[in-house]
């Protein structure tokens, strides 16, 4: 008898064990919700997203002529939306003139990789205050130089993937996404984003 508690309590330490490291190990699902309404176009409609599937995530780097780095992260998402319709949807975050000396760098990846020494660091110099823009199909966009109302980063909390460090964003965004050479949205569709958010990494 003593052997079977013995073993039921090895047990249960090893499934807590395991549910411990894959809350540590797997990637958290990025969560994008918002509604979205198309207008001037043959095909007028509101909706809200009803499938999320990442495309793509990308960080680049670009170093300017004062020495100081241009850092971008983006993250592309194939989102079908409860009436059928299928969109991609765009983040994009920009910052210019950040100190080298802040930042991790792997020249062996020449313009792709980089990451701040320090969570604190991230937080202040690249999420507060940097440019986002909004794409929708890449061919519509919002763009917000200065954070406001508008789109703005409620929160940035550290994790680990896979044993390495990673910064979890959370995102409000609302906004009218027009064409770039139609900024009135006058010649061709465009949309209106509200009530977006956004939860997850991106890089």
């Amino acid at each position: 008898m003593k052997r079977v508690k013995l073993l039921l309590v090895l047990l249960t330490l090893v499934v807590s064990c395991s549910n411990e490291e894959d809350s540590i190990l797997l990637q958290p699902k990025d969560e994008l919700n918002f509604t979205i309404q198309k207008l001037n176009s043959d095909n007028n409609y509101i909706s809200k997203p009803s499938k999320v599937v990442v495309a793509q995530k990308m960080s680049s780097w670009v170093q300017s002529p004062n020495d100081k780095i241009h850092l971008v992260r983006e993250a592309y998402y194939n989102v079908t939306l409860e009436n059928g319709e299928q969109i991609m949807l765009g983040l994009y975050f920009s910052k210019a003139n950040v100190e080298r000396n802040l930042l991790h760098i792997d020249d062996t990846k020449k313009g792709h990789y980089w990451s701040y020494k320090s969570l604190d660091k991230e937080i202040n110099n690249f999420y507060k205050g940097c440019a986002i823009r909004i794409l929708i199909n890449n061919t519509n966009a919002y763009f917000v130089e200065h954070q406001n109302k508008r789109a703005k980063v409620i929160s940035v909390t550290a994790t680990q993937v896979l044993g390495k460090n990673k910064n979890v964003l959370n995102l409000e965004f609302s906004g009218k996404a027009s064409g770039f050479y139609d900024p009135n949205g006058t010649e061709q569709e465009f949309y209106l984003l509200t009530n977006g958010t956004f939860k997850g990494i991106i890089e």
